[in-house]
Protein backbone atom coordinates (compact mmCIF):
# COMPACT_ATOMS: atom_id res chain seq x y z
CA UNK A 1 0.00 0.00 0.00
CA UNK A 2 1.65 3.11 -1.35
CA UNK A 3 0.75 6.23 1.30
CA UNK A 4 2.12 9.42 -0.51
CA UNK A 5 0.38 11.78 -2.12
CA UNK A 6 -0.25 12.31 -5.73
CA UNK A 7 0.76 15.19 -8.05
CA UNK A 8 -3.01 16.34 -8.51
CA UNK A 9 -3.36 16.58 -4.07
CA UNK A 10 -0.18 18.57 -4.24
CA UNK A 11 -1.34 20.57 -7.21
CA UNK A 12 -4.77 21.43 -5.06
CA UNK A 13 -2.81 22.17 -1.93
CA UNK A 14 -0.44 24.28 -3.24
CA UNK A 15 -3.47 26.74 -4.96
CA UNK A 16 -5.04 26.68 -1.69
CA UNK A 17 -2.77 27.88 -0.06
CA UNK A 18 -1.88 30.85 -2.82
CA UNK A 19 -6.11 31.72 -2.54
CA UNK A 20 -5.31 32.22 0.78
CA UNK A 21 -2.58 34.23 0.06
CA UNK A 22 -3.55 36.49 -2.08
CA UNK A 23 -6.95 37.21 0.01
CA UNK A 24 -4.63 38.22 3.29
CA UNK A 25 -2.44 40.38 1.07
CA UNK A 26 -5.47 42.37 -0.61
CA UNK A 27 -6.74 42.47 3.31
CA UNK A 28 -3.27 43.80 4.69
CA UNK A 29 -3.75 46.30 1.31
CA UNK A 30 -7.20 47.86 2.35
CA UNK A 31 -6.26 47.82 6.07
CA UNK A 32 -3.35 50.33 5.15
CA UNK A 33 -5.44 52.37 3.00
CA UNK A 34 -7.98 52.95 5.55
CA UNK A 35 -5.90 53.37 8.33
CA UNK A 36 -4.02 55.86 6.19
CA UNK A 37 -7.40 57.62 5.40
CA UNK A 38 -8.58 57.43 9.24
CA UNK A 39 -4.75 58.96 10.71
CA UNK A 40 -5.42 62.21 7.88
CA UNK A 41 -9.29 62.52 9.31
CA UNK A 42 -8.29 62.52 12.68
CA UNK A 43 -5.93 65.24 11.90
CA UNK A 44 -8.44 67.14 9.94
CA UNK A 45 -10.95 67.13 12.39
CA UNK A 46 -8.93 68.09 14.72
CA UNK A 47 -7.44 71.23 12.64
CA UNK A 48 -10.95 72.09 12.10
CA UNK A 49 -11.83 71.98 15.48
CA UNK A 50 -9.03 74.63 16.35
CA UNK A 51 -9.83 76.57 13.64
CA UNK A 52 -13.59 77.11 15.14
CA UNK A 53 -11.87 77.73 19.00
CA UNK A 54 -9.40 80.35 17.57
CA UNK A 55 -12.64 82.25 16.10
CA UNK A 56 -14.53 81.56 19.83
CA UNK A 57 -11.62 83.38 21.54
CA UNK A 58 -11.79 86.47 19.35
CA UNK A 59 -15.59 86.69 20.32
CA UNK A 60 -14.37 86.11 23.73
CA UNK A 61 -11.51 88.17 23.67
CA UNK A 62 -13.69 91.23 21.95
CA UNK A 63 -16.25 90.93 24.76
CA UNK A 64 -13.23 90.99 27.75
CA UNK A 65 -11.89 94.02 26.36
CA UNK A 66 -15.29 95.61 26.31
CA UNK A 67 -15.87 95.83 22.68
CA UNK A 68 -19.05 97.60 21.99
CA UNK A 69 -20.10 94.86 18.87
CA UNK A 70 -19.53 91.27 20.49
CA UNK A 71 -18.09 89.89 17.40
CA UNK A 72 -16.54 92.79 16.04
CA UNK A 73 -13.17 91.10 15.12
CA UNK A 74 -15.12 88.26 12.66
CA UNK A 75 -18.31 89.90 11.46
CA UNK A 76 -17.08 91.55 8.76
CA UNK A 77 -15.03 88.55 6.98
CA UNK A 78 -17.21 86.09 5.52
CA UNK A 79 -14.26 83.59 4.71
CA UNK A 80 -10.81 83.53 6.15
CA UNK A 81 -7.98 81.69 7.59
CA UNK A 82 -6.67 81.97 11.01
CA UNK A 83 -3.68 80.45 12.96
CA UNK A 84 -3.14 79.60 16.31
CA UNK A 85 0.13 81.83 16.70
CA UNK A 86 -2.12 84.52 14.91
CA UNK A 87 -5.39 84.27 16.43
CA UNK A 88 -7.04 86.87 13.92
CA UNK A 89 -9.08 86.24 11.27
CA UNK A 90 -7.39 87.01 8.00
CA UNK A 91 -9.98 88.17 4.91
CA UNK A 92 -9.57 85.68 1.87
CA UNK A 93 -10.60 88.90 -0.06
CA UNK A 94 -13.21 86.57 -1.93
CA UNK A 95 -15.80 84.01 -0.42
CA UNK A 96 -15.09 80.75 -1.55
CA UNK A 97 -16.89 77.84 -2.21
CA UNK A 98 -15.02 75.43 -0.50
CA UNK A 99 -11.56 74.64 0.74
CA UNK A 100 -10.65 72.77 -2.61
CA UNK A 101 -11.38 76.38 -4.30
CA UNK A 102 -9.55 78.47 -2.12
CA UNK A 103 -6.21 76.68 -3.05
CA UNK A 104 -2.74 77.63 -1.78
CA UNK A 105 -4.59 81.03 0.38
CA UNK A 106 -5.77 77.62 3.01
CA UNK A 107 -2.69 75.61 2.56
CA UNK A 108 -1.36 74.38 5.99
CA UNK A 109 1.96 74.11 6.64
CA UNK A 110 3.87 72.53 9.62
CA UNK A 111 6.62 74.45 11.21
CA UNK A 112 9.67 73.28 13.46
CA UNK A 113 7.50 73.04 16.36
CA UNK A 114 5.00 71.01 15.04
CA UNK A 115 1.85 73.04 14.93
CA UNK A 116 0.24 73.65 11.36
CA UNK A 117 -0.17 77.49 10.36
CA UNK A 118 -0.85 79.43 7.01
CA UNK A 119 2.53 81.00 6.62
CA UNK A 120 5.55 79.18 7.27
CA UNK A 121 7.25 76.09 7.52
CA UNK A 122 6.90 72.46 5.39
CA UNK A 123 3.48 72.78 3.16
CA UNK A 124 1.37 69.62 4.00
CA UNK A 125 -1.88 68.30 2.47
CA UNK A 126 -4.40 69.79 4.61
CA UNK A 127 -6.21 72.87 3.69
CA UNK A 128 -8.10 75.20 6.04
CA UNK A 129 -10.85 77.53 5.63
CA UNK A 130 -12.92 79.71 8.09
CA UNK A 131 -16.63 81.05 6.92
CA UNK A 132 -19.04 83.76 9.00
CA UNK A 133 -22.35 83.97 8.44
CA UNK A 134 -23.40 87.02 9.99
CA UNK A 135 -26.34 87.31 8.49
CA UNK A 136 -28.27 84.31 9.60
CA UNK A 137 -29.83 85.96 13.32
CA UNK A 138 -29.21 88.62 15.11
CA UNK A 139 -28.46 86.93 17.92
CA UNK A 140 -25.69 84.83 16.90
CA UNK A 141 -22.79 84.72 13.56
CA UNK A 142 -22.32 80.76 12.55
CA UNK A 143 -18.56 79.73 11.75
CA UNK A 144 -17.71 76.93 9.68
CA UNK A 145 -14.29 75.71 9.95
CA UNK A 146 -13.69 73.28 7.02
CA UNK A 147 -10.42 71.42 6.54
CA UNK A 148 -9.66 69.46 3.35
CA UNK A 149 -7.41 66.86 1.82
CA UNK A 150 -6.69 65.22 -1.01
CA UNK A 151 -6.54 61.14 -0.64
CA UNK A 152 -4.38 58.85 -2.22
CA UNK A 153 -6.27 58.74 -5.18
CA UNK A 154 -6.07 61.91 -5.49
CA UNK A 155 -9.71 62.71 -4.42
CA UNK A 156 -10.75 65.69 -1.60
CA UNK A 157 -12.22 64.70 1.12
CA UNK A 158 -13.20 67.33 3.40
CA UNK A 159 -15.05 67.59 7.52
CA UNK A 160 -16.36 70.31 8.67
CA UNK A 161 -17.50 72.09 11.88
CA UNK A 162 -19.99 74.02 12.45
CA UNK A 163 -20.76 76.13 15.71
CA UNK A 164 -23.08 78.83 16.31
CA UNK A 165 -21.66 81.92 18.38
CA UNK A 166 -23.79 83.85 20.47
CA UNK A 167 -23.56 87.07 22.71
CA UNK A 168 -23.00 85.52 25.66
CA UNK A 169 -22.91 88.96 27.78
Amino acid sequence: MNRGFTLLEIIVAIVIIEVALVALVSLNVSISKNGNYLIDKTIAINLAREGAELVRNIRDTDTIKGKKVWDEGIKDITCGTIDYNNPTLTDLGKDYSSVSACGKNCRLHLDNKGFYNHAAGTATKFYRMIKVDSSSSPDYDLITSEVGWKDSNGKWKTVKVINKLYDWQ
